[in-house]
């Protein structure tokens, strides 16, 4: 690809390589882990498409709500490159559109130079049903593309009637099949129209399974026969890159930041708090005596759930996180390791996924999460980050709330970055924008986490 766009995208050279794939490749798919960075490199094709002249028209990126309204566009600000860009979803001021609203942009993108759209996977059906045969987007990247794994859905078969109108699709995933290989169908013959794995579910099935539980004349689960596994990568190995079939020379850990965001209202409630050091949220008082505990209840608004009271009474502000979290955990079939802050981290994040371990220090707990027997296993880097061999069960760490010390950040990451570990690390950062969140990582990447940094953070983040 080109060399100083590959620069302006700080891209490894893994990442090169398959943005090459993905250029010489009109319709593909990215089944890779979190972290190895598939919306960049989406965003570097496209980007290496129309530089290059050889596709000066609309891209659509279509990704589950909270990712198409905030990850994306973050990729977008972080690069200079003179692309046009604007969303389906929400205004210039972050507020949500009305379908009135939304209509009158899909008519003003008829006309429009080329320009790179974001809208929401459920409201695909609405806009291809608008467009009909008059679908203006030569260009689509698909993301959590394992949510179009059902061929019956309305989202699925909007994706499929617009596919004679569409040159290029990248559909993007960390879990193409995570109920089994039935799921692949679906995906695959979006992209090639049932050509490698046949024109219906019945071909796919009658060729590569065997029925082994049936209802009265309805088939209800399905088996590979012996071989069909590698049969089905090997005929879909053209147009699909995985870790297991592309031979990526890949860095041994990759550090990764996913940004929430709060709703306008609620950052209001944030920035009252930094001016006041106190605020009503939902009814109750939130206070802070000194500016060492105003940067902990910060902390804690930006992870979703605050303390109140020493009695450790708290109040729910946001989901943010949660539904990053949420994007990562269906992305990515290895298990992961959260690592949390609060007690009302766990709170959080228990509230949503009820199958998440809170590390106990026990032995059985950590052979259940090296036999792979625990999907999320939630960690406190200050009981839990030091000296626990966790590189077996998986090798996703995700830090939902970081910590201000340097030693337990390191520690907690060498928890599954050390000897004995296969897989290539991810580091993942989940970053509530434009909080405190921000300067913590600031100060970790510095390695500037001494008591001055400390004063000097609260300082930057309050104002004194």
């Amino acid at each position: 690809m080109n060399k100083k766009l590959s620069q302006v995208f700080g891209l490894h050279g893994y990442q090169e390589e398959l943005v090459d794939f993905c250029v010489r490749t009109p319709k593909c798919g990215l089944f890779l882990q979190m972290g190895l960075g598939k919306t960049r490199i989406a965003l570097a094709t496209v980007c290496e498409l129309v530089i290059t002249n050889r596709m000066q028209c609309h891209c659509l990126v279509v990704a589950p709500k909270a990712v198409a309204r905030s990850s994306w566009i973050d990729e977008m600000n972080k690069i200079e490159i003179d692309i046009r860009y604007k969303s389906f979803l929400i205004d210039e001021k972050g507020r949500e559109l009305s379908k009135i609203k939304r209509e009158q942009l899909f008519e003003e993108a008829k006309t429009a130079p080329p320009t790179m759209y974001f809208i929401s996977r459920d409201l695909l059906p609405q806009m291809t049903e608008y467009f009909g045969a008059q679908w203006c987007f030569p260009m689509m990247v698909v993301d959590e593309y394992q949510s179009f794994k059902n061929p019956d859905s309305k989202r699925t078969k909007s994706l499929i009637r617009i596919m004679p109108y569409t040159e290029r699709v990248i559909g993007l995933t960390g879990t193409p099949a995570p109920n089994g290989l039935d799921d692949l169908w679906s995906l695959i013959a979006v992209l090639d129209s049932g050509k490698r794995l046949g024109r219906t579910m019945y071909e796919y099935h009658q060729k590569y399974f065997m029925a082994w539980k049936t209802i009265g004349n309805r088939v209800t689960k399905w088996i590979p026969v012996t071989g069909a596994e590698q049969q089905i990568y090997d005929r879909i190995s053209d147009i699909v890159v995985s870790l297991d079939n592309s031979g990526l020379t890949l860095p041994p850990v990759v550090y990764d930041t996913v940004r929430a965001y709060m709703s306008s209202r609620e950052y209001q409630a944030y920035m009252e708090m930094i001016e006041k050091s106190k605020v009503f949220i939902e009814g109750a008082l939130v206070r802070a005596v000194n500016p060492a505990v105003l940067v902990s209840k910060l902390a804690q608004i930006a992870s979703g759930i605050v303390y109140t009271n020493v009695e450790h009474d708290y109040v729910k502000i946001h989901e943010a996180k949660i539904e990053q979290l949420k994007y990562i955990y269906e992305n990515e079939p290895s298990p992961l390791l959260v690592s949390y802050h609060y007690r009302t981290d766990v709170i959080a994040i228990k509230g949503y996924f009820k199958d998440a371990i809170v590390f106990d220090g026990k032995t059985e707990t950590i052979r259940a999460w090296n036999e792979k027997k625990i999907k999320m296993l939630l960690i406190q880097p200050a009981s839990a980050g030091f000296g626990l061999n966790l590189q077996e069960g998986g090798h996703i760490l995700v830090w939902y709330t970081l910590p201000w010390s340097l030693e337990e950040y390191i520690q907690t990451n060498a928890r599954v970055f050390r000897q004995g570990q296969n897989h290539a690390v991810s580091i993942i950062h989940i970053v509530c924008s434009d909080t405190i969140d921000e300067r913590i990582l600031q100060i970790l990447e510095s390695k500037n986490v001494t008591q001055q940094g400390l004063l000097d953070a609260i300082r930057y983040t309050v104002g004194i």
